[in-house]
């Protein structure tokens, strides 16, 4: 029994294999056909929308059954109805939004070292930058000199007005 290595599926997709299938996608170019993870991307935002577009279509009978029907086992079908159509689409967004905050390629099924025609369209790095030093000047503590410069004026002394800031009051 022969098993698929990541090195033999690495070696199909980067090999350039290609197909024309009968009848192509709406909107789809010839790269979508070119590479696996162009064409599974394509067809998983196609899935995603046929499925988010019945959950609706779903609630909104549940929803006009319910408003419709006097008697009360019509109403509690229309109910669970409703309830399954929101569980539905509940489950396909989470289902997105888990994938995506793991890491963005996954719902683009650009996966590094598996496609290379993905490469060129990966996802930044969601990785968040080192904060920047701030650019505001912030003065440094004063010293004895300065302590005895404000407090050569009758009566005043320093005071830190903020972080870094001093003034003489």
């Amino acid at each position: 029994m022969k098993y698929l290595t990541k090195e033999k599926i690495q070696g199909i997709l980067l090999a350039g294999i290609t197909y024309t299938p009968l009848e192509p996608f709406p909107n789809a170019t010839t790269a979508t056909y070119n590479s696996l993870g162009l064409y599974l991307n394509f067809v998983f935002k196609i899935l995603l929308s046929l499925g988010a577009m019945v959950a609706v279509v779903t609630l909104v009978f549940g929803g006009i059954a319910y408003m419709v029907s006097e008697i009360a086992d019509k109403k509690t079908e229309a109910r669970k109805r409703i309830q399954a159509a929101l569980l539905g689409l509940f489950l396909l967004l989470t289902c997105w939004l888990i994938l995506y905050e793991i890491n963005p390629n996954l719902v683009k099924f650009c996966l590094p070292g598996l496609d290379a025609a993905c490469q060129g369209a990966m996802a930044p790095s969601t990785a968040r930058p080192a904060a920047q030093p701030s650019t505001a000047s912030v003065a440094p503590k004063p010293d004895n000199a300065d302590k005895a410069d404000c407090e050569s004026v009758a009566g005043r002394t320093l005071h830190a007005t903020g972080p870094g800031t001093w003034e003489c009051r």
